[in-house]
């Protein structure tokens, strides 16, 4: 479980970085870039550092293709998720991310039988609950926005996906180089956006170096242990208790350093979160 925990408070640390990245107003073209590439390095000295590490692994071409379907679902729903907290709020857009558990779980239990107990779906139908509690303007969603809603759904179950093919069916000595791949490919999208739209990668402003790197090193905690939490343990937990605690943890880092006032409604849905945690868990 030690996995699952550093992968929250690298969680955590991301949505930190972008509360802050919109306070200040960056440019979210160089904060994607820079996160990428920021996680592509530390992935990379990671690399180089560690006597082994399989450095042939990447001639598997499965690895290859699989590092190239993650980076794209990963890319996706960044970019996603930015576009649709502009068009449908926040709230909507935390909704529909977060819920992606939903097909990562759906996918494991067909492809693999990995069926959920009672408890647990009981404690994932909780969540959803405590996740609508969160929301307070589904009503004002624009039809022609689903789309990118549910995009955001299931870019976020394939990422989460992914990970638990990778972890099945290569090895952990592999691990850092595939995931190094990923970020590269990542950067590399992410510069030639910036290129297309005329900006060039080294221009950045102070604020957008310093929140891109911080996001980039918290993104190398996360995606680094998330991996082996789902080599560790089956998705039926690791899935619905990170979406949870990502929500728990969000509510306080947002109380604690940003002030945000909690409502009742807030309260009651992180109090089911904290319920749907430990029926997951049993």
């Amino acid at each position: 479980m030690i996995y699952l925990a550093l992968t929250l408070i690298g969680s955590c640390f991301i949505s930190y970085g972008f509360k802050l990245a919109s306070i200040k107003k960056t440019d979210q073209d160089y904060i994607v870039f820079l996160n990428y590439f920021t996680a592509f390095l530390g992935m990379a000295i990671y690399c180089a550092a560690s006597g082994n590490i399989e450095v042939s692994g990447l001639k598997n071409g499965p690895m290859l293709m699989l590092a190239i379907f993650l980076m794209l679902f990963m890319f996706g729903n960044l970019v996603g998720n930015n576009a649709s907290t502009d068009r449908n709020g926040i709230n909507n857009t935390t909704f529909f991310n977060r819920i992606g558990f939903l097909p990562c779980i759906l996918l494991s239990a067909i492809i693999w039988m990995d069926i959920p107990g009672i408890w647990q779906i009981i404690g994932m139908v909780i969540l959803v609950g405590s996740l609508m509690l969160m929301m307070k303007d589904l009503k004002q969603i624009k039809r022609e926005n689903l789309w990118m809603l549910f995009g955001l759904t299931f870019t976020n179950g394939m990422v989460s996906f992914l990970n638990i093919v990778y972890g099945r069916y290569f090895s952990s000595k592999t691990e850092i180089l595939f995931l190094a791949t990923v970020f590269l490919m990542a950067a590399l999208l992410a510069a030639v956006i910036l290129v297309k739209k005329g900006k060039m990668p080294w221009k950045c402003k102070k604020d957008d170096f310093l929140i891109g790197v911080f996001i980039g090193l918290s993104n190398i905690l996360t995606t680094l242990f998330m991996l082996k939490s789902y080599t560790a343990v089956t998705a039926n937990i690791v899935a619905p208790t990170t979406a949870a605690g990502n929500m728990i943890f969000a509510a306080v880092v947002g109380k604690l350093a940003f002030k945000e006032k909690i409502s009742r409604s807030t309260v009651a849905a992180l109090i089911l979160a904290i319920v749907s945690v430990v029926l997951v868990n049993v």
